[in-house]
């Protein structure tokens, strides 16, 4: 007997790459503004040490 190919696994792979792609470039507009609106002091001493050493 011929076995059949799995399509729910490639395509709920499928899904999961197309949800990342369509978060991401969200994610990557607002996480910038968040941390810097809430972290911009921790960023600043963060940079600031990273530059002595």
């Amino acid at each position: 007997m011929k076995q059949r190919f799995p399509y729910g696994r490639p395509f709920l792979l499928g899904l999961g790459f197309l949800g990342l792609s369509l978060i991401w470039p969200i994610f990557n507009t607002y996480v910038p503004i968040f941390l810097r609106e809430n972290f911009g002091a921790i960023c600043h001493i963060a940079r600031f040490h990273h530059d002595l050493g």
